[in-house]
């Protein structure tokens, strides 16, 4: 038995579960979010802000971690939070991307590598957009 409540699919083993649920959903969705958040942490795919660039864990503390849809996002600050509110799509896009900067890490000086003109701290290997600001990556001359 599926059901949608916010913005996530809840499944339930059975009808009887469902009222359960609907008495306390805060509390039986917040298991769920821990639980996703444990559960994603270890392969999350950017080191920075999806929102702000900025490095997670950084100066702005540890990451403010919220899951929407079933998915883990962690943000350098709440302010981001809303940010991400006003335009989800856009910033699911650059999760989706990953971070090119964090999985070529250490091609910077290597031939064939791609940079951001804007943001020289993205590096990777191939050709591909900026996660930051979307600009196309030019070959590192």
């Amino acid at each position: 038995m599926d059901r949608i409540v916010g913005n996530r699919l809840v499944r339930f083993c059975c009808s009887g579960c469902l009222p359960k649920f609907e008495k306390k959903p805060d509390e039986y969705l917040a298991k769920l979010n821990a639980a996703a958040s444990e559960q994603q942490r270890a392969q999350y795919p950017l080191a920075t802000c999806v929102v702000s660039g900025e490095k997670l864990g950084g100066e702005m503390g540890e990451p403010v971690e919220q899951v929407v849809s079933g998915r883990l996002l962690r943000f350098c600050c709440k302010p981001c939070i809303a940010k991400f509110e006003k335009d989800p799509v856009k910033f699911f896009a650059l999760l989706e991307r990953g971070n090119p900067a964090k999985a070529d890490a250490g091609a910077t000086g290597a031939a064939g590598a791609y940079v951001c003109p804007m943001h020289a701290d993205v590096v990777q290997a191939k050709p591909g957009r900026c996660p930051k600001c979307g600009m196309d990556l030019v070959k590192k001359k």
